[in-house]
């Protein structure tokens, strides 16, 4: 059992409260008994939780919410500096990163750190679930609310921490991880690094700071960095040529098997769950990616894949969020925000038998930027389409990367129907128009999409 009362801090102050990974942050600290308070510019359904939990948070950014008692603060990468930074500075208080405060915490357990540019959050909290069913409830750090727990981030004694990385900001160059899993890599966060190959710099950098790797063969960028990798490490992946090859029985419930085709560069691979099958509740090849990861972790490790059938997904992560049973349409959400996400999500989606109807809409102009062409290649795979007005994320407006450019350009596609809505309520009245009944409504991005859906549920459609 460990001993995790080695914050020394009696006041943390957050900003950026409402974000999901600084929240997972001030909910570990609240439930060690560390006062905690925060500020953000909004209320969300995420602010009004930890309120509930006796957190108390100013929606606003000023110097009077670091009150005498606050001795840290902790600010989210999204702030570079604010009055609350100003006036703890000013009066000494230390100031930390989200990332770097993470670290102090994660650091001090036998730390599973999961990198990649996609499929963190699923493989991170199937980790945590399967791991919580094993040895009670682990200690976990998730970029998504669970249901199973209803809640983001949990702190225990057990001597295993499961978290979630971040490379949007460099942050997870802080984690000293046992197990680092990285699930794949492509181009993202090209405003702070400056370069892809700087991008990938990092991912060697992280992977040799671990003292074992678990990384997607299947990402070709992977493939080509790996040879970097001083850690001993282990492929996974569909490609035969893996150390494990994931071989995929059925689609819906997710069924596969780890099939070992040859052993990595270490004496210490279990093979415990090699040529079992496993079943997961989730959908689509992405998700037999992580899942095989997962299942391959636990082999690692030298336990057997516990049942997760129970396992209740992760919020916005295909999440069915309302089913009308008198129109029989089914409203989902899901997070995925680059296009290889989008492409995963959406190739899942048209193999199955409802009509498809997606609102999209696109997060952060710097991706969008970085990314048009991709996004206009894989939005013109969808049959049904309304594009919402894009969310900033508060991003500076970028000429030419927009969700009426993204429009404009889809304009030569074949769509069956396609719209775009300024707002939320053109794009709840679009949908109304093109609902008969039998369809499968999936709102796409990581910004405010989700409330046109969540506006059928509320009116009981």
């Amino acid at each position: 059992m460990l001993d995790i009362d080695f914050l020394p801090y009696k006041h943390i102050f957050f900003i950026g409260i409402g974000g999901i990974g600084v929240s997972a942050l001030a909910r570990i600290c609240n439930q060690k008994g560390i006062k905690i308070s925060g500020s953000d510019s909004t209320k969300s359904e995420l602010t009004v939780e930890l309120e509930k939990e006796g957190i108390e948070i100013f929606y606003s950014h000023k110097k009077e919410n670091i009150t005498q008692t606050v001795d840290l603060v902790v600010k989210t990468s999204a702030v570079k500096e604010n009055e609350e930074t100003i006036e703890a500075k000013k009066r000494e208080i230390k100031l930390l990163s989200r990332g770097a405060f993470l670290s102090i915490i994660a650091n001090k357990y036998r730390l599973v750190a999961v990198a990649g540019s996609h499929g963190k959050t699923t493989t991170s909290s199937l980790i945590a679930f399967g791991m919580s069913k094993i040895f009670d409830l682990i200690s976990f750090n998730i970029g998504g609310i669970l249901p199973n727990f209803k809640k983001n981030s949990h702190i225990s004694e057990s001597e295993f921490f499961v978290t979630e990385s971040d490379e949007s900001d460099g942050s997870f160059l802080y984690l000293k991880p046992e197990i680092a899993v990285i699930t794949n890599l492509d181009p993202e966060h090209l405003d702070y690094y400056g370069s892809f190959d700087k991008l990938k710099e990092a991912v060697v950098q992280f992977a040799n700071s671990s003292k074992f790797v678990i990384w997607g063969y299947d990402s070709q960028n992977l493939r080509e960095i790996s040879k970097y990798f001083e850690s001993p490490n282990i492929s996974f992946g569909f490609n035969d040529n893996s150390d494990i090859t994931i071989e995929k029985i059925d689609n819906s419930p997710l069924k596969l098997k780890l099939l070992s085709k040859k052993l990595a560069n270490s004496n210490s691979i279990s093979l415990s769950n090699i040529n079992k099958e496993i079943s997961f509740p989730l959908i689509g090849d992405y998700n037999a990616l992580n899942g095989g990861a997962v299942a391959l972790l636990f082999s690692i490790l030298n336990i057997n894949v516990p049942n997760f059938s129970d396992f209740l997904g992760i919020k916005r992560r295909m999440e069915r969020i309302y089913y009308s049973e008198t129109k029989n349409i089914s409203f989902y959400d899901d997070y995925a925000h680059h296009p290889k996400e989008i492409e995963a999500l959406v190739s899942t989606l048209l193999t199955l038998p409802e009509k498809l109807v997606v609102i999209f809409q696109p997060h952060r102009y710097t991706r969008t930027r970085d990314s048009f062409h991709e996004f206009t290649d894989v939005l013109s795979k969808i049959p049904n389409l309304i594009v919402l007005k894009e969310y900033g994320a508060s991003e500076e407006f970028i000429y030419g990367a927009t969700a009426k450019d993204i429009f404009n350009t889809l304009l030569e596609k074949n769509h069956k129907y396609l719209e775009f809505a300024e707002t939320k309520e053109k794009a709840i009245e679009n949908l109304k128009s093109i609902l008969n009944g039998g369809e499968r409504v999936v709102s796409i991005g990581a910004g405010n999409v989700n409330q046109v859906v969540y506006h059928f549920k509320e009116i009981n459609y």
